[in-house]
């Protein structure tokens, strides 16, 4: 019986083996299938998540050149540049191009990723870049740009462009382009170019699985980067056949996604996430077989474990059977004889069993060596793990939702030089680095997690390291149950973003900065003042401008114009206090804030020691400047509570102020707003003038003194509809910098008439038109003259161009070779308004003219009796010189006299005519203005 009973134990543990073999091949079989789900489904996530944070990666990489690009537009200098509208033949000349050069430099100092920092000028054809021996093609046109059409179809915003090929160097470039806005016209554009082999650097070092790959696709489904391959954006995925070219579609069309795929014979997941800056999107790709590896090693680890506990029952039952051996010979052992075949048998089955022992030992070996050899692979991934964690400067973290233990890689000393022990509470090692408003940070979204709400952690926190330094850390995990299921675990990886705020931050830095100054730029005034206005509080807007200061950068240079305007910025700072908050407006212009004060005597206080700032001189380089500064102050909400108003009639004020003498300051005042008024009603006038053909000539007799006729007219502009005096809206018109297109339309209608008249058969005379100094500008007018007198087939020696000594003054050199040049052609030189100004007799012994115009203050001055001496030695002075001598503004028989006794040649006036209408200039042809004299013996 008790024999029975032993073997009855040996059958039961033969059938739970059986049993043990069933049940473990079904759980393994449904874990590998459930585990493959998990993987696949990880995978996945984890594919999309990559393609997410790449996408999110790259818009951030746009919009900070984006960002500079609008920055561009806030500075004066750049968009002044575009306004300002130069022939590109001429910028060479253009003093304010070498400061755009320089200020295009300073822009791409700022980041090493700039390839080119430029502005392009829309009706000029003509782009300026951060260098001076960058020239454009002579064909180059703004329209055939590929960055215009996507400005323009992207409704005039901030565009980020697709790769192109640069003008200058062929290289592969993205551009970020801001317009620049005239009255909500394109007039030029700001950008800022990448060269795609940044983005190629950034991608390369981006990993994705064993062997994944990531593709980069522009709005139009051109390839920009796939990882291994050469940058050629030239292929289009959408034109790819079957299931590539729908991938590319979708792409373009969601905005993220996963698919699967089948590639080359080869199964692939593939994860995309739009772009949704400029519609790029990215897709991150990575095989099944990554994924099978990982189901394939559980199966392997699966098959020892089943094996290893295979071996160990099939050793307990033997020892079991072994025992129950023993025990049976020592009940036989009386009986020797009797049982001696029994004993025989016995022996016979312990040594089979013992053979089994030996070849179970050998199979047990087998499997640890194999087991080996698993470790042995596991510790290479280990270490080609690490490798990737310590080259990304990031570190693994892990929490036990059970406990809330805290466990950091060894990575995090590396980061923040603080080590950890292997696991501790996590709020205890929050508090070691988190401040208080970050921990809370943390631990609400742990909380959220551990509640089911969110299916990640994503947050960011600032903390510190060993040495006291602020760090930007990023930590970014997700649940992942543990095979026993007795543990559920956050995994997660921890970057230090330190370097990508700093870039934040000095982006923000310059958006609201000047970089020149380090004082707020016109964007933090705007900001500030308008937070003011919604308090309801009182102040004032002080606009300084510094005068003169055009003149510094002229004869010093501009970096000495900088370097003033650094040395004012530094004096104006030690005027700072609670109610002050001072800015750089543009240029040389600085405006200023006195916030919650209603006090005019307080604020003038504020002015006067501003103004006191400028009664010593400045040193720069050794040479002391003298300048000085107009002020105009405005107070809310008084004069207004609108912060475009308020500027408005700073500026006002200010020009006022520089209008009466400059270095003073001036407030605000109602009259100021109709000069104003007035002065834009002028400026429209003009302007619809020009486009509508709203200007006309009259033309005022040259007189010869002796003989009464007339040898010449000189051409005046007036306004068809419009009353307006010349010496009204001709500074008006040259203060708005369209001098130079109202001087060709003169040049043009003055030619014409003459051909007119000499098709009339009219003896040809000459005639004067003026000249203004700002037309020296007008780089072309030369050969625009030689043309239209081509054209009309017009002598030039009828031509008679007539200058003011001011234009002299200003422009000594370039003024004298310009006469030189007309002389050469035979034009006439007259010099106009003489003995105003500065006017000075040595000049006539070197300037290239033909004629003086004695101006009319000259000849009510000196033709008194007590001064007539004074007017004769002029006279005859100008004829020593061979010049011949015109009196303007004789309107009295009393002044013809002396002067015709002095030896005057030409007589201009109202004497003999007012300026004349063309139709009544040719009844006065050949009139002779001296009959009526002559018969009245008034001669």
């Amino acid at each position: 019986m008790k024999f029975t009973n032993k073997k009855n134990i040996i059958k039961y543990l033969n059938i739970a083996i059986i049993i043990f073999i069933f049940i473990f091949l079904f759980l393994g079989i449904f874990f590998n299938i459930k585990m493959r789900k998990n993987l696949e489904s990880n995978v996945t996530k984890s594919l999309k998540k990559d393609s997410q944070i790449i996408a999110k990666e790259i818009t951030g990489y746009f919009i900070r050149y984006g960002e500079i690009a609008n920055q561009m537009l806030t500075n004066e200098d750049l968009t002044y540049y575009i306004k300002e509208n130069k022939p590109k033949s001429t910028k060479m000349q253009n003093p304010n191009y070498k400061k755009v050069v320089n200020t295009l430099k300073r822009i791409k100092s700022t980041d090493k990723d700039i390839f080119w920092s430029w502005l392009a000028i829309y009706s000029g054809n003509d782009l300026v870049n951060n260098e001076y021996s960058s020239e454009m093609p002579n064909n180059y046109t703004v329209k055939n740009r590929p960055w215009y059409t996507q400005v323009v179809e992207n409704n005039g915003k901030t565009t980020y462009t697709t790769p192109y090929k640069d003008t200058l160097t062929g290289e592969w470039v993205i551009s970020a382009v801001a317009p620049v806005l005239d009255k909500n016209n394109i007039i030029g554009f700001a950008g800022i170019d990448v060269n795609i082999k940044q983005i190629k650097t950034y991608l390369d070092s981006y990993p994705i699985g064993n062997s994944g790959n990531i593709v980069l696709i522009s709005n139009n489904g051109t390839i920009i980067y796939e990882k291994g391959q050469e940058l050629s954006p030239t292929t289009n995925l959408t034109k790819e056949k079957g299931i590539i070219g729908e991938i590319g579609n979708k792409m373009l069309i969601e905005k993220t996604g996963v698919q699967e795929l089948t590639y080359k014979n080869e199964e692939k997941y593939f994860a995309y996430s739009s772009i949704e800056i400029n519609g790029w999107s990215v897709g991150t790709i990575i095989s099944k077989e990554d994924t099978k590896s990982q189901v394939n090693l559980f199966n392997m680890m699966s098959i020892i474990i089943f094996g290893a506990s295979t071996v160990i029952l099939i050793i307990l039952a033997s020892i079991i059977k072994l025992n129950n051996n023993y025990n049976e010979l020592d009940e036989l052992y009386g009986n020797l004889s009797e049982k001696e075949k029994e004993l025989e048998s016995s022996n016979h089955e312990i040594s089979a069993t013992y053979q089994q022992l030996l070849t179970s030992e050998e199979e047990l070996r087998a499997q640890y060596d194999e087991i080996q050899s698993y470790t042995e692979i596991i510790q290479d991934l280990k270490q080609k793990y690490e490798i990737a964690i310590e080259s990304t400067n990031s570190a693994i973290w892990e929490i036990d939702l059970e406990d809330e233990m805290m466990f950091f890689s060894n990575e995090i000393e590396c980061i923040l030089g603080i080590s950890f022990n292997s696991k501790e509470k996590i709020d205890k090692v929050l508090d070691r680095i988190f401040s208080i408003e970050d921990k809370e940070n943390f631990m609400r979204e742990f909380t959220q997690y551990k509640r089911g709400e969110i299916e990640e952690i994503y947050t960011q926190a600032q903390v510190l390291d060993k040495e006291g330094n602020f760090k930007w850390l990023l930590f970014h995990g997700r649940g992942i149950n543990t095979s026993s299921k007795k543990s559920k675990l956050i995994n997660g990886i921890l970057l230090d973003i330190t370097k990508l705020k700093e870039q934040e931050k000095h982006i923000k830095y310059l958006a609201y900065n000047d970089i020149l100054t380090g004082l707020p730029n016109r964007r933090s005034f705007m900001e500030r003042i308008a937070v003011e206005l919604t308090k309801h509080k009182f102040g004032a807007v002080m606009m300084l401008d510094i005068d003169n200061f055009k003149g510094i950068n002229d004869t010093l240079g501009h970096t000495a114009g900088d370097i003033l305007l650094k040395k004012v910025t530094k004096e104006l700072i030690k005027l700072k206090d609670e109610n002050l908050f001072i800015s750089r407006f543009g240029g040389d212009e600085f405006i200023i804030l006195v916030s919650g004060e209603n006090d005019i005597l307080k604020i003038e206080k504020y002015a006067k020691k501003i103004v006191n700032i400028f009664k010593h001189n400045f040193v720069i380089d050794n040479d002391k400047v003298y300048v000085s500064c107009s002020i105009g102050i405005t107070l809310y909400p008084t004069h207004s509570n609108t912060v475009n108003q308020l500027i408005m009639n700073a500026d006002m004020a200010m020009y006022k102020v520089k209008e009466s003498g400059k270095n003073n300051y001036t407030f605000f005042n109602e009259e100021m707003t109709n000069k104003l008024k007035e002065k834009t009603r002028i400026q429209n006038i003009l302007r619809d003038s020009l486009k509508k053909d709203g200007f006309k000539l009259v033309y005022q007799p040259q007189v010869d003194t002796y003989t009464g006729k007339i040898v010449g007219f000189e051409a005046l502009l007036r306004l068809k509809k419009h009353s307006l005096s010349p010496a009204i809206f001709i500074p008006l018109a040259e203060e708005m910098g369209i001098i130079p297109e109202i001087g060709r339309w003169v040049t043009k209608q003055a030619i014409q008439q003459i051909a007119i008249w000499k098709k009339k058969g009219f003896d040809v005379k000459p005639v004067a038109i003026n000249f203004s100094a700002i037309q020296l500008n007008d780089k072309n007018y030369l050969l625009f003259l030689q043309n239209v007198l081509k054209e009309n087939m017009v002598e030039p020696s009828y031509i008679d161009i007539e200058i003011t000594e001011s234009i002299f003054l200003e422009k000594k050199e370039e003024t004298i070779e310009f006469l030189n040049q007309l002389r050469a052609l035979g034009i006439k030189i007259s010099l106009d308004d003489f003995g105003t100004g500065y006017s000075s007799l040595s000049y006539l012994t070197f300037l290239p003219v033909d004629k003086i115009k004695l101006d009319k203050s000259l000849s009510d001055k000196f033709l008194q009796k007590d001064n007539i001496a004074v007017m004769d030695s002029i006279v005859s002075l100008a004829h020593s010189l061979n010049l011949e001598v015109v009196a303007e503004g004789v309107e009295y028989i009393e002044q013809y006299k002396p002067l015709k006794a002095a030896g005057c040649n030409y007589i201009q006036g109202f004497l003999f005519s007012k300026p004349l209408e063309v139709d009544e200039a040719e009844k006065m042809y050949y009139h002779n203005f001296l009959e009526k004299y002559a018969e009245s013996e008034e001669l």
